[in-house]
């Protein structure tokens, strides 16, 4: 299935919008971005958000610098498509390393994302994706442009979210998968709420202290 195939079989459902993930687009050039842009348009729907496959619990410095470059690379087209969101991840606990030196790390390359984004208009969404995001909220490290995407499909986070959703959740994510026909391709439909963001007193402060970088 196409990407424009997705955002047909999204309008023949009647959705509201569509979020487009980094990996599914075969070319990311001006030209093939403007096109995608217009084909939602024609077919009645906001692109919600965009979303790439990075891993900022890298131990290198210089591959975490590559990660956050890419996460910009990102938020740059998202400006392009007319996207409002960036979803992110933040990655697992690399062999050799603790959970504090991953939460560092993935800090620090969210503070600089973030920063990019709020430049552009762009919120960063972190997504409770597993790994070290079983614990997102210490995750924000206390940043209003950052917020939690929500992933149903991944119960670690729930309760947490439920006690004190407002100052944290950006959006909440529910997917369906439909294999029309038993055809092989699926079709991957989201839906997302958005919360309100007050600031809130209460945000948790950082996983540590020290400053991590995401690389230089």
């Amino acid at each position: 299935m196409t990407l424009e195939e997705f955002i047909a079989t999204c309008a023949e459902m009647g959705l509201d919008g569509v979020e487009l993930t980094s990996y599914y687009f075969p070319a990311t050039d001006r030209a093939y971005l403007n096109e995608i842009k217009k084909c939602c348009f024609a077919q009645g729907l906001h692109i919600s958000g965009t979303a790439v496959g990075n891993n900022f619990c890298q131990p290198d410095p210089a591959k975490r610098r590559e990660q956050v470059d890419l996460a910009k690379t990102w938020m740059d087209h998202a400006v392009v498509l007319g996207a409002p969101c960036i979803r992110v991840f933040a990655g697992p606990v690399p062999q050799g390393h603790t959970e504090p030196e991953a939460f560092d790390w993935t800090v620090a390359c969210l503070k600089e994302c973030a920063a990019y984004g709020e430049k552009l208009g762009v919120v960063v969404a972190l997504e409770n994706h597993g790994g070290i995001t079983e614990r997102c909220l210490q995750l924000c490290g206390g940043d209003d442009r950052v917020g939690v995407d929500d992933d149903d499909r991944l119960r670690a986070v729930r309760a947490e979210l439920a006690r004190d959703p407002l100052p944290h959740g950006r959006t909440r994510t529910s997917n369906l998968r439909i294999k029309p026909g038993g055809a092989p391709d699926s079709v991957t439909c989201s839906g997302r709420i958005a919360y309100p963001w007050p600031k809130s007193p209460s945000w948790p402060q950082a996983a540590s202290s020290s400053q991590a970088s995401c690389g230089s």
